[in-house]
């Protein structure tokens, strides 16, 4: 089951896949088999993945709708109806800490900026997670939103051929 894996480190894979285009297989890993089975699986054409609609997919949240791209300049973009306001909450407090006029990292400033500029909840949480900061409580809507993104990201690399 999904629940028995470390979501943070697989968040971290799909996140690193995405940004970076490491030659990390995430379609080998048996957490995304599992996710694909579960959720994707049954609601495609294998043969069509560039026409996957995730509204089909993706859990039924009153959040946001965010839909994650890479511009050809290689830099991610949205289209965003309006923050959740986890993301606002977290991006607040990592700009505190990270900020490069206080101190800060500024790549991981950076890579705050984009993913609170995405609404991309687990973009911001695996900073949280890559830096030892004390995660914050979740409740089910953020979970559902989490699972969400993973799906969301997982299939635009399906689609895009770069898992």
């Amino acid at each position: 089951m999904i629940n028995n894996y470390n979501i943070y480190e697989k968040i971290n894979m799909l996140l690193n896949k995405f940004d970076l285009d490491l030659k990390i297989n995430i379609q080998n890993d048996d957490f995304f088999k599992e996710l694909f089975d579960k959720f994707i699986k049954n609601k495609i054409n294998l043969n069509n993945k560039k026409n996957i609609n995730t509204e089909n997919i993706c859990l039924n949240i009153n959040n946001s709708e965010n839909i994650i791209n890479k511009n050809n300049d290689g830099n991610m973009s949205t289209t965003i109806e309006k923050k959740y306001c986890l993301v606002k909450l977290l991006y607040k407090k990592l700009v505190v800490i990270f900020h490069p006029d206080k101190g800060g990292n500024q790549e991981i400033f950076i890579k705050i900026k984009d993913y609170y500029d995405m609404d991309l909840l687990i973009g911001l949480l695996s900073i949280y997670y890559n830096n030892n900061l004390v995660l914050p409580e979740l409740t089910q809507k953020d979970n559902d939103k989490i699972l969400n993104e993973i799906i969301k990201l997982y299939i635009y690399l399906l689609q895009n051929n770069i898992s």
